[in-house]
């Protein structure tokens, strides 16, 4: 026969969730941030690129001389789109406004455990609100924080997700270009 979970054992359980989620939120920024290096590498490596694709003959009519001009082009597009994932990784603020929307769990009851509400109140209205919470509404807050920490740690793996496919595109484009360059 199982026994309820006690008070204690929710309000640990509850932290252990928070904690998780956020220690995956900040590894998703710091995998978007070496993102951002790595696409700044390569963006310099494509624009060094550019004098090599200045053929001296202009006037020729070579169908293939634009293989690698159509490449250095998607490469760019590439580049362009995985940087601008990752920076809106960390920016992320859709969704920040839309945690902070749901931040307030009643009318009359903001969720005392996000920052924003913390950081609105003094001191001792923070203390007196705290003291004011029964056990029931401070593991329903909990609740919620760690909800809406797990979703936003999730939309950022979505954006990690599709920003990391951009930039292996990226690559095989950049060294499908390069190919081009030597054979070519």
């Amino acid at each position: 026969m199982s026994n309820p979970a006690s008070q204690s054992d929710r309000v640990n359980f509850l932290k252990l969730v928070i904690d998780s989620a956020e220690k995956r939120r900040d590894a998703v920024e710091n995998k978007a941030s070496i993102l951002i290096a790595s696409n700044a590498i390569l963006l310099t490596a494509l624009a060094s690129l550019i004098p090599s694709l200045a053929h001296p003959a202009v006037g020729s009519v070579n169908p293939y001389d634009w293989i690698p001009i159509g490449l250095g082009m998607l490469t760019l597009i590439s580049v362009v789109v995985s940087t601008m994932s990752a920076i809106g990784i960390l920016v992320s603020v859709r969704g920040d406004q839309q945690r902070k929307q749901v931040m307030d769990i009643g009318d009359d009851e903001p969720n005392l455990f996000f920052f924003g509400k913390v950081a609105e109140r003094s001191k001792a209205d923070y203390l007196a609100a705290i003291r004011s919470l029964t056990d029931q509404a401070i593991l329903e807050q909990l609740a919620a924080e760690a909800h809406n920490i797990s979703r936003l740690a999730r939309q950022r793996y979505q954006l990690l997700y599709f920003s990391h496919r951009a930039f292996m595109v990226s690559v095989a484009l950049f060294l499908s270009e390069m190919m081009g360059l030597i054979i070519l």
